[in-house]
C-alpha cells in the first residue's frame, strides 16, 4: 500500500458518528451519498453511499489507480461493521442487471 494511501486511510476514511443524529458517516465520502435508508430489521437509519463514486475520491485525492482504489474499499470500508447503522455502500446498476443483459 502506498505510503499516500495510508496517510489517505489514516486521515479522512474514518467511520464517525454524524453530528446531527445517530448516522454514521464515511469520513471524506460525503460527495459519494446517494441517500439514507430507514432499515426494517434494526429500526435504524443507514446513509446510502455510491460505491464507484467513492473508487472516484479515492482515485482523485489518493492519487491512487482504479484497481488500487478498489481494493482498498472492498478491504478496509466495506469490512467495516459499527453495528445496525453501519452506512451501505451500493454498486448502481439499471434494468438491465434484472433481465441479465448487464455484462
Amino acid at each position: 500500500m502506498s505510503d499516500v494511501l495510508k496517510f489517505f486511510m489514516a486521515k479522512m476514511l474514518l467511520f464517525s458518528e454524524d453530528r446531527v443524529g445517530k448516522l454514521i458517516t464515511a469520513d471524506g465520502f460525503d460527495d459519494a451519498i446517494l441517500g439514507i435508508v430507514a432499515d426494517p430489521v434494526t429500526g435504524s437509519e443507514r446513509l446510502i453511499y455510491d460505491y464507484e463514486r467513492c473508487v472516484e475520491i479515492l482515485v482523485d485525492n489518493a492519487m491512487v489507480d482504479e484497481e488500487l482504489a478498489n481494493e482498498f474499499m472492498k478491504d478496509h470500508v466495506m469490512m467495516g461493521n459499527l453495528g445496525a447503522s453501519t452506512p451501505l455502500f451500493v454498486n448502481k446498476c439499471g434494468s438491465e442487471y434484472l433481465t441479465g443483459t448487464l455484462h
